[in-house]
C-alpha cells in the first residue's frame, strides 16, 4: 500500500481470499479518503520494472534503483511508494493514489526505471506483462508519459518532478516503434522533466548496482543546500563523464520555486578564491558599467577575467570621433531581438530585461549609449555592434571553457582518489572493529576521507558556476552571433573590446564555442551535449 512504501505480496492461498479482498478493499477506501489529510509535504512514487513475463526483457538494475532511491528519499522526508515489476493496471492504480497525495504536497516526485519506447510521438513506459512484440501489446501493457504528466497537472503540487530512467536499448523489434530512445515531452508551469538521456538516444543500464543515471542522482541528491537545478546539472555532468559523452541527460523545466532536497542549518561556503573571482565578474557583467569593471580589476588584478576587463577599459574610454548616418532606431529596429541580446552582452541593457519589456525608445537609447563608447571610426552600425558583442562572447566563453576543462580534470582525479580512500577506509573499519588499538589511525583515516570530499565539493561548486555561465553565454549568443562568425574577429583591431592575444588552447576553445552556438540553433532546448567536449582526455 502507498502509506507503507512497499507492495503487498501476492496471496496464493485461495482459502479465505474473499475475506482478504473485502478487508483490503475497505482499507484502500479509507486510505484514499484520509490520505489528503495525512499526506506529507513531500511525496514520491517510484516504479522499477526489471522482471518481465518475457525473460528476454529482464533488466538487472531497476529494482536496485528504486530500492536505493526509496532509502535516500525517505531519509530526506519524502513519503515514498514503490512499485516493482508492475503491470499497466498496477501502475495506473499507484498513479491514482499518487495523484491524490500530490494534491497537498510541496513536492511530488515520480520516478520510472525500466524499458521505454516512443511510438507516434508518445512515450510508453512498459509494464511487466509486455511479451509479444507488436503495437497492440505495447499499447495495452504500458503507461504513457502523457498520463503521468496529466496526473501531476491535475494534482498541482507546488513542484512536480518526473524522472525517467528509461530509453534503454530494448531487445525487441516492432516495425512501427522508434526504438532509439524517447520523444521530447514537456509540461506546464511548476513541472520538471528529467530524462536519463537526450531524445532519440538510449541510456545505459550500468554494470554496477545502479544505472549510470540513477547512480549519479544518488551521489548528489543528499547534498545540503543544493538547488534542484544545480543538482540535475551535477547529475548530467557525472553521466557525461562516466559514459565519455555517449549519454547526456535531458531536462525540460518550468519550475516556479526553488527546491532543495537536503537542507542544512548553515549553507556551506568553501573559501574558493577562483569561485569568488567568477562571482565578482558575473556581477560586473550584470552591472554593465565601467566603474564595475574598474572595481573588478582593483579586487582581482590578476583575476580570471583581468585581461578582458583591461581591454574593455582601454577601448571603452577612447575619444575617437564617432557618427551615424541613420537614426538609432532605424539601425536596430529591423532585428530587435538580436540587438537587445547583443547590447546585453556588451552591458548596455540590464541582463534580466525581457524583449517584451524593452520598448523602441529604450532600445534606441541603449544603442546610442553603445555608440558613445565604441571606438570604430565612421559609421557605427548594427554590424559593428554585432561584431563587438560576438567578440566579447567569444572571449568570455574561451576563458570559462579553459576553467571548466581544468576543473573537470581535477574532479576526475579527486573522485578516483576518493574511491580509493573510501575502499581503504571500509577495509580498515573491518580490521579495527571492536578494538581501541587503531582508534587514532581510524579517526585520522575518516578525517582524510572527509577532507577529500570537501575538496570534491569545492571543485563541484566551481563547475556549477562554470556550467551555468557557459550555458547562459550560449543562450544569449545564439540570438545575435552571425552564422559566418569566425576566429578572425579576435584578430581585428579596434572595436569596443579590442583584439585579444590568445594561445592555441584558447583559440581552439573559441572555435568550439562557435560550433556550440550553431548546434544550439538547430537542437532542442534541454541539451547539454556540449559538455562532452570538455571531458578529460578528449581528442582536440
Amino acid at each position: 500500500m502507498w502509506n507503507t512504501g512497499t507492495s503487498h505480496p501476492e496471496i496464493r492461498n485461495k482459502k479465505g481470499l474473499r475475506a482478504v479482498e473485502v478487508f483490503l478493499g475497505a482499507a484502500v477506501i479509507w486510505h484514499v479518503l484520509t490520505f489528503t489529510v495525512l499526506a506529507a509535504d513531500r511525496v514520491a512514487l517510484l516504479v522499477g520494472n526489471g522482471n518481465f513475463d518475457n525473460p528476454a526483457l529482464s533488466l538487472a538494475n531497476p529494482s536496485n534503483d528504486v530500492n536505493d532511491l526509496e532509502a535516500a528519499l525517505s531519509a530526506l522526508g519524502f513519503r515514498v511508494s514503490v512499485l516493482r515489476d508492475g503491470t499497466r493496471q498496477r501502475m495506473l492504480d499507484e498513479l491514482s493514489q499518487f495523484t491524490e497525495a500530490a494534491k497537498s504536497a510541496d513536492v511530488a516526485l515520480f520516478f520510472f526505471a525500466g524499458h521505454g519506447v516512443q511510438y507516434t510521438g508518445e512515450n510508453y513506459l512498459i509494464g511487466r506483462e509486455f511479451s509479444v512484440a507488436n503495437t497492440r501489446t505495447l499499447l495495452s501493457s504500458s503507461v504513457t508519459l502523457t498520463e503521468i504528466r496529466r496526473a501531476l497537472e491535475r494534482a498541482r503540487p507546488k513542484t512536480g518532478l518526473i524522472f525517467v530512467d528509461a530509453c534503454r536499448d530494448a531487445p525487441f523489434d516492432i516495425a512501427e516503434v522508434e526504438q532509439s530512445g524517447l520523444a521530447r515531452t514537456s509540461g506546464g508551469a511548476g513541472l520538471m522533466f528529467v530524462y536519463s538521456t537526450d531524445p532519440g538516444n538510449v541510456a545505459f543500464d550500468g554494470s554496477g548496482r545502479n544505472s549510470v543515471f540513477t547512480a549519479a542522482l544518488l551521489d548528489h541528491i543528499e547534498t545540503p543546500n543544493l538547488d534542484v537545478r544545480l543538482l540535475i546539472g551535477r547529475v548530467r555532468q557525472q553521466v557525461v563523464m562516466k559514459t565519455s559523452g555517449k549519454q547526456v541527460p535531458w531536462v525540460e523545466e518550468a519550475l516556479l520555486n526553488e527546491l532543495t532536497f537536503a537542507q542544512d542549518g548553515e549553507v556551506s561556503r568553501h573559501n574558493d578564491p577562483v569561485a569568488a573571482d567568477m562571482r565578482r565578474w558575473q556581477m560586473v557583467v550584470q552591472d554593465g558599467s565601467f566603474e564595475a569593471v574598474q572595481g573588478y580589476l582593483a579586487a582581482y588584478p590578476n583575476g580570471t577575467y583581468a585581461d578582458i576587463a583591461r581591454s574593455i577599459l582601454a577601448f571603452g574610454d577612447s575619444s575617437v570621433s564617432k557618427g551615424t548616418s541613420q537614426t538609432s532606431l532605424d539601425i536596430v529596429g529591423d532585428n530587435p531581438d538580436a540587438a537587445i541580446a547583443a547590447l546585453k552582452m556588451l552591458g548596455f541593457v540590464p541582463p534580466d530585461m525581457s524583449s517584451e519589456a524593452f520598448g523602441d525608445a529604450e532600445l534606441g537609447a541603449a544603442f546610442e549609449r553603445y555608440q558613445s563608447t565604441a571606438t570604430a571610426t565612421g559609421d557605427v552600425d548594427f554590424n559593428t555592434m554585432i561584431d563587438d558583442a560576438t567578440r566579447l562572447s567569444m572571449m568570455l566563453a574561451s576563458t570559462t571553457a579553459q576553467r571548466m576543462r581544468t576543473d573537470l580534470v581535477a574532479l576526475n582525479g579527486v573522485e578516483r582518489t576518493l574511491t580509493i580512500a573510501e575502499d581503504a577506509l571500509r577495509d580498515f573499519e573491518v580490521i579495527a572493529a571492536g578494538s581501541d588499538e587503531y582508534l587514532a589511525e581510524l579517526t585520522q583515516a575518516r578525517r582524510d576521507v572527509a577532507a577529500i570530499k570537501d575538496a570534491r565539493d569545492t571543485v563541484l561548486g566551481r563547475l556549477d558556476g562554470s556550467r551555468q555561465y557557459y550555458r547562459s553565454l550560449l543562450d544569449q549568443s545564439v540570438l545575435f552571433v552571425p552564422q559566418d562568425a569566425s576566429l578572425a574577429l579576435l584578430n581585428l583591431s579596434g572595436g569596443t573590446r579590442g583584439a585579444l592575444n590568445v594561445n592555441q588552447r584558447a583559440m581552439a576553445d573559441t572555435g568550439q564555442f562557435l560550433k556550440h552556438v550553431h548546434s544550439s540553433r538547430i537542437s532542442e532546448v534541454g541539451s547539454m551535449s556540449w559538455l562532452a567536449d570538455f571531458l578529460p582526455n578528449q581528442k582536440e
